[in-house]
């Protein structure tokens, strides 16, 4: 049966623990996450009891010398854990149940569980990964599901608050065709970055707002050669986010990609006229393509007339750069 181990790791890489032993009870023991509050490591699992089909979700604390507190606090059940984050006070937990919702709970510093598990949202889904980050203010949950017709996968979200209230509508992040499935999230000190794996393979992203907006157009990550693709996952550097995943050549290894700047910086510019007049815009965009180019969030390059609402930077020949904001 699996256990949970653990080992503490300097910023030098060096090893500073043989194996620290986290749970190794009866029965298996999956699916790890780990956050620091700031005290004490928060480590939660999903714990499978022999012959008990209800999986108990567990959590303890591993204070910064690698000692374990305490043998693991039940705080709901389902699949499986499968993130959690810090918020300056406590921590959240998200996980899935098949065919039912994500759910959440929040946990002290004590790593016991408050108030009561709450619903994010349902789910058609029987196996459904969900990852979240916290921008200061709300979280954002993200998950794969299957659309309202249950035929392919999209990647959905919904904010939630520090207090456990679901502060969203759900957010549809990407329902092109065909399976878009295993999202991760990071957030950057200004927006989300949201990056799942496509069913060609392809390693996909988009920037969501603060209030769940759509910032960016859906953008390539990786390559577009249609290797087998997995496991995404997303962190926030100073300057760039870096995106890594497994890809299987021979057999999985770990690639990635560090080229997503945070943001665009914006240079000193002079006030521009024609074609814009107003940084605050809806409607289509209608430009001279001879003397603008058009830069969504990312810093990538974009074209055509028909754009979502979000944020995009227009720069004439000169390298004079203009902030367009589109409302709808």
């Amino acid at each position: 049966m699996a256990d949970i181990f653990g080992v503490r790791v300097a910023p030098d890489l060096s090893v500073l623990d043989s194996l620290i032993i986290i749970c190794n009870d009866a029965g298996g023991q999956t699916d790890p996450s780990v956050v620091f509050n700031g005290e004490n490591y928060i480590v939660v699992w999903a714990d499978a009891f022999a012959g008990v089909r209800d999986i108990a979700l567990k959590a303890l604390r591993v204070d910064p010398q690698g000692n374990v507190i305490g043998n693991g606090v039940r705080f709901g059940s389902g699949n499986s854990v499968t993130d959690i984050a810090f918020d300056g006070d406590r921590c959240l937990v998200i996980w899935a149940k098949a065919h039912q919702g994500v759910f959440g709970r929040f946990l002290n510093d004590q790593a016991l569980p408050e108030d009561s598990v709450f619903r994010i949202d349902t789910i058609i889904g029987s196996e459904v990964l969900s990852h979240l980050a916290y921008d200061g203010t709300n979280y954002l949950v993200v998950w794969s599901d299957f659309d309202s017709l249950g035929n392919e996968r999209d990647v959905f979200g919904r904010l939630v608050s520090p207090d456990g209230w679901v502060v969203s509508d759900r957010i549809a992040i990407t329902c092109t065709t065909g399976h878009q499935v295993n999202p991760d999230v990071s957030f950057n000190g200004e927006n989300y970055l949201v990056a799942w794996v496509e069913a060609s393979g392809v390693i996909k992203g988009r920037f969501i707002g603060l209030a769940g907006q759509l910032v960016s157009e859906i953008f390539p990550v990786s390559d577009t050669t249609p290797y087998v693709r997995d496991n995404v996952q997303s962190a926030v550097g100073s300057t760039n986010h870096l995106i890594v995943w497994s890809e299987w050549h021979a057999d999985f290894d770990i690639y990635g990609n560090g080229d997503l700047a945070i943001k665009v910086e914006e240079g000193e510019s002079p006030e521009l006229g024609a074609p814009w007049s107003a940084t605050i815009i809806s409607g289509p965009f209608v430009y001279d393509r001879t003397m603008w180019d058009v830069f969504d969030v990312s810093g990538r390059q974009v074209s055509g007339q028909v754009f979502a609402k979000g944020v995009y930077f227009l720069r004439d020949r000169s390298g004079s750069v203009h902030k367009i904001v589109k409302v709808r």
